[in-house]
């Protein structure tokens, strides 16, 4: 049960993630922001909720790798939210 609700989490911003990439990515030369909403347990990782930590380091390196090719790409951490899941 544990698994399938961290694949809950991370596999739809992983999906997310990849769609907008796929959809814009002929719109590339002319795309001036690409920006990501990750949150701050990227960083400060929560124990009771590393399927998020994950999902979110996930949305930041994407980002990096983004930049490393040269393309405009941006990973926000927000703050925490209160009630999830």
């Amino acid at each position: 049960m544990a698994l399938r609700s961290r694949g809950k989490v991370l596999q739809p911003r992983v999906r997310g993630t990849m769609s907008l990439h796929t959809a814009l990515r002929r719109y590339t030369p002319h795309l001036e922001f690409f920006i990501l909403l990750s949150t701050i347990s990227a960083i400060v990782g929560i124990p009771t909720q590393a399927n998020y930590a994950a999902a979110s380091s996930y949305m930041d390196v994407f980002a990096s790798f983004l930049n490393s090719l040269g393309l405009p790409a941006i990973s926000f951490n927000i703050g925490m939210v209160l009630d999830v899941g």
